[in-house]
C-alpha cells in the first residue's frame, strides 16, 4: 500500500469521528435524547413542582378546640390533643394530611369564646387562609350569654362568609347534665366560674336545635351530634365541665367517618 493510499485511509478515519462526536453533543430536534435538554415525562420542565398545592385546616371556638383541661394532670390547654388540630392523637388533621399530603393546621380557637367573638375576632383571619377544611365547635355561649337569638343570628352569618367549597365541620353541645353526674369531687363544684344554671336538659336540646336547623341545608357542613355520642365517662375530672381526652378522641373518630363515607 502507497503513502497516498494510508493518507486517504487515515482522512477518512478522521472525518468519521469527527462526524460521530457532533452527532452525539447535537441531537436532531424531536429525538429520544433531546428530551433530556429540558423536557420528560410529556413536556414536564425539570424542576417544575409536581406536589400538590397546599391545603389548608383551620380551627374556630372555644376551649373545646384548643383542648382545655382534659384532666387534673392536663390542666390548661393542650392543642396537640385536640379533636381537630391535634398532632398526638388520631385527628381531623392527621387524617386529613395522611389523605392530601401537603396540608398545614392554624388553630384560632380561643377558650371562653362565643359565635360572636369567633365571628368578630377569629374569622377574618381564618378566611384569609383560604382554607379547605374548618372546624367549629359549639362555642361558649350556652354558659355565658345564653341568648339563642345572637348565636342563631351570629353562626348564621359566620357560615355565609365562608367559602361553600370549603367543608366545615360542627358538632353540638352535649349532656352536660349527664356528663355531671360523673363520681367526681369537681361535680359538685364551679371550678370555672361559668353559669352552671344554664346546663339543665331543656335549654342544652333549644341550642343544639338552633344548631341542627341552621346547617341542615348547607350542603358543605358535617354536623355530628355529641349530645348522644358522649356520657359521664366522657366529662374532666378536673372540672367536670370541659371533656376529657377520650371525648376528643371520639369526636375527631366521628368527624373521620363521615369524612370517609363523604369521601371529602
Amino acid at each position: 500500500m502507497n503513502k497516498k493510499t494510508l493518507v486517504i485511509i487515515a482522512a477518512v478515519v478522521i472525518l468519521a469521528a469527527v462526524g460521530a462526536i457532533v452527532f452525539t453533543q447535537f441531537p436532531r430536534k424531536g429525538s429520544e435524547s433531546g428530551r433530556g435538554m429540558g423536557q420528560e415525562n410529556g413536556g414536564q420542565e425539570i424542576g417544575q413542582s409536581t406536589a400538590k398545592p397546599e391545603a389548608k385546616l383551620v380551627a374556630l371556638g372555644s376551649s373545646l378546640s384548643r383542648a382545655s383541661n382534659l384532666s387534673t394532670k392536663m390542666q390548661g390547654e393542650n392543642p396537640e390533643q385536640s379533636f381537630s388540630t391535634g398532632t398526638e392523637i388520631d385527628s381531623v388533621y392527621t387524617f386529613l394530611k395522611s389523605k392530601e399530603g401537603n396540608l398545614t393546621a392554624t388553630n384560632l380557637a380561643a377558650p371562653g369564646a362565643n359565635m360572636e367573638d369567633i365571628l368578630d375576632r377569629q374569622l377574618s383571619r381564618a378566611l384569609s387562609l383560604n382554607p379547605k377544611y374548618i372546624t367549629i365547635d359549639p362555642a361558649a355561649d350556652i354558659v355565658s350569654k345564653n341568648s339563642i337569638p345572637q348565636y342563631r343570628k351570629d353562626l348564621n352569618q359566620i357560615l355565609d362568609r365562608i367559602n361553600p367549597k370549603t367543608t366545615i365541620m360542627i358538632f353540638t353541645y352535649p349532656n352536660f347534665t349527664k356528663m355531671r353526674t360523673a363520681n367526681y369531687s369537681s361535680c359538685q363544684e364551679n371550678k370555672v366560674g361559668v353559669k352552671l344554671g344554664n346546663l339543665s336538659e331543656k335549654n342544652i336540646l333549644s341550642f343544639n336545635q338552633t344548631i341542627k336547623e341552621i346547617t341542615k341545608n348547607r350542603s358543605n357542613v358535617i354536623l355530628i351530634d355529641t349530645y348522644s355520642l358522649l356520657g359521664q365517662g366522657d366529662v374532666s375530672d378536673y372540672d367536670c365541665l370541659h371533656v376529657n381526652l377520650g371525648a376528643q378522641k371520639k369526636i375527631a373518630s366521628e368527624f373521620i367517618k363521615m369524612l370517609s363515607s363523604e369521601g371529602r
